[in-house]
């Protein structure tokens, strides 16, 4: 189900090459699948959990590049869990992405354009609606029962200081 992604591979590129124009390919190949697990739990009418696998690089707001953003993905998990009250959790992984990106191109599919925190809505909120859509059309696979074990670990990472937490965004903002 494609929600505006394209190939991002120049037509004439050659695949031995190192660097080839990453330019709209319309007829290159992508991966438009949609895949869903859904974790139902006895307790709830909604979802435990669903996971969503896409292959399209969050790249919708190139804007935020040097910031953190959840994208695209970040737009899907609010729709979601949204829709089930906040008592699901939605979780995104990335497909084989290596050549797909969202499709904010010009006109004529000639060149990619800056995208903007509306194409990010947009194709988060499609994606969420065609998640949606995939949970009510799924079947159980098998009950499974879980244990709870609960297990707490220490990492022997140290701790940074303000000090040096300060420099370090200094650092970044450079």
């Amino acid at each position: 189900s494609n929600i505006g992604i394209i190939n991002r591979r120049g037509k004439d590129s050659d695949s031995k090459e190192k660097n080839y124009p990453i330019i709209p390919n319309p007829e290159g190949i992508i991966d438009d699948d949609v895949n869903i697990l859904k974790l139902d739990v006895s307790f709830q009418k909604e979802p435990l959990a669903l996971l969503v696998n896409y292959a399209c690089h969050p790249a919708s707001f190139p804007g935020l590049a040097f910031q953190f953003s959840a994208d695209y993905p970040g737009q899907m998990q609010y729709e979601i869990e949204r829709f089930y009250n906040n008592k699901t959790m939605a979780m995104f992984v990335n497909g084989a992405c290596g050549d797909i990106n969202p499709d904010i191109t010009d006109h004529n599919k000639t060149k990619f354009l800056e995208g903007t925190k509306e194409d990010t809505k947009r194709l988060g909120t499609l994606l969420a609606l065609k998640v949606l859509e995939l949970t009510y059309n799924t079947h159980k696979i098998r009950n499974i029962f879980f244990k709870k074990n609960i297990k707490t670990l220490k990492f022997p990472f140290d701790v940074v200081s303000e000090t040096e937490l300060k420099r370090i965004k200094t650092n970044l903002s450079k």
